[in-house]
């Protein structure tokens, strides 16, 4: 069973994040239905409603992917919305990527300031670099 966020309860979230050593929750993107049934949920679309919830400033994305790639199939290191719906419109940004650069316009128009996307593997030594994956912004100039 598929389903969808309707509402996100912060408050075990926030409990923990307020813990000593500010620990980082780890979220099966699993919900409960008004039916009593588990659904499953995108985790994609779960993460960026649950960064949307917080208010988070940023969301980080761990992928198989090193970053998003233009038409020539190289890494893209900073994009903005206008940038992420072209590369959408000309089928650069296709399957699994276009299902989560769709999740990442909608943290960006829903008050997250910066989504990062990077392979699994780099946040193991550079998950606080910029250096890496792709840094995606609502807009560059305000």
């Amino acid at each position: 069973r598929v389903g969808r966020v309707i509402d996100i309860n912060t408050d075990m979230l926030e409990g923990i994040f307020a813990l000593r050593g500010s620990p980082v929750p780890v979220i099966a993107p699993l919900g409960a239905g008004t039916d009593g049934l588990t659904y499953n949920i995108n985790a994609d679309f779960a993460a960026a409603k649950v960064a949307i919830a917080l208010q988070a400033d940023e969301l980080i994305y761990l992928t198989d992917q090193k970053a998003i790639w233009d038409a020539e199939k190289n890494p893209i290191s900073w994009v903005d919305e206008r940038g992420l719906q072209a590369l959408i419109h000309s089928h650069v940004v296709t399957g699994g990527m276009l299902a989560k650069t769709q999740t990442v316009m909608m943290a960006l128009n829903n008050g997250v300031k910066t989504v990062r996307i990077l392979h699994a593997e780099d946040a193991v030594s550079s998950l606080f670099s910029r250096d890496i994956g792709t840094s995606c912004v609502k807009t560059f100039f305000p």
